[in-house]
This record gives C-alpha cells, structure tokens and sequence, in this order.
C-alpha cells in the first residue's frame, strides 16, 4: 500500500502519480489522503482513477502530514506500508527492486535524489546509510538515515510498534525519526 499524505500539491502530485504508473511492478494499491486542499489537488488525482488502484479521501486541514497519514495507513489493505511524499516521485523499477528483500526485512529503504527546478538545492542526494545493529543505537547516536519518501514497512511491524505518527506539531519534522526509533526497538531487521 502507497501511503501519501498531501495538501495543495497540485502542482507536484501529478509527477508523483505519474511515477507510480510507470511502475514496472503492478501489484499496490495507493492511498491518498487530503489534509483539506485548497487547491485543485482533487481535480488532478480524479484523472488517476483509470491509471491506479487508487482511494483518495480528503479531510478538514489538521495542519501537519501526521493525522492523514495514520488515516490513510488504517485503510491499507497490503502487508507492506510505502510512504510516498506528494512531491516525491520513484523511479519505475522503485517497487520491483524492493520486492527481493520482502521476506528478511520489516524495514526497507535507500537513498533520495532531490529533482526538479525552481528549488534551490544544498545537496543532490539525501543521504542514507546501511544501519547497524542495536538498530535504536544506531539511530540515537548517529541521526537518522532513513528518508520516509524511500521507506517500506511491514504493516503488522507498523501497527505492533504503535508507530502512529504525531498528528500536531510537538515533535515538528521529527515524525518520521520517531517512526525509525519506535520501530528499532522491537525489531532489527
């Protein structure tokens, strides 16, 4: 199940949706869920339907990505959880490539490549590291590696590690390293 949270990304969530079309593996589902868009975010997922599986719903604005995410999360129907930012694209081999590790991970991700013009970048790649083992070592020591927009997680690791995200803004931009953390302490796979 692809999870993507988003608020007035109309001008993005077309190329991220394109990305998914492209996937050379076909088997997902994506679920989008709508923090109460202004913009004509609705208009550009609705010419999708034909192309995905696709469940969009939309909420009143929460302000913060958490609260659609964990909406969107309890509707998965998948074993596997894929966080997918509305500006963010895979590449088309992105599902397929990931399909091999399925059965000796709960966590799977890699690195990012910013893309895009208009923005200005700081660096090309958003850096990832392979984690060590005590994974909750790992991350408390040496930051977080694990970009969310990459990342694959075992639904039943998910819901076990209670791994809800935070739905106001008491941790700000952390809700993914909290994710990492909660996770790495029932499982190091």
């Amino acid at each position: 199940s692809v999870i993507i949270a988003t608020y007035n990304r109309a001008d993005y969530i077309k190329e991220c949706l394109e990305s998914l079309v492209s996937q050379t593996y076909k088997n997902f589902e994506v679920i989008i869920a709508d923090d109460g868009s202004t913009d004509n975010t609705e208009e550009v997922v609705s010419a999708f339907f034909e192309r995905l599986k696709l469940n969009y719903f939309k909420i009143p604005n929460s302000g913060f990505p958490g609260k659609p995410r964990n909406m969107a999360v309890k509707k998965a129907e998948a074993n596997w959880l894929c966080f997918l930012d509305s500006d963010d694209k895979w590449t088309n081999n992105k599902l397929k490539t990931c399909l091999p590790f399925l059965k000796r991970y709960d966590v799977i991700y890699h690195k990012l490549k910013y893309f895009g013009s208009g923005k200005p970048f700081y660096r090309k790649n958003i850096p990832s590291r392979q984690v060590e083992t005590p994974v909750f070592i790992d991350l408390m020591t040496m930051g977080n590696s694990i970009a969310l927009s990459s990342a694959l997680i075992r639904k039943e690791v998910f819901f076990e590690a209670k791994c809800f995200f935070d739905e106001n803004s008491s941790i700000g931009g952390l809700d993914d390293y909290d994710l990492w953390l909660k996770t790495s302490l029932i499982t190091n796979r």
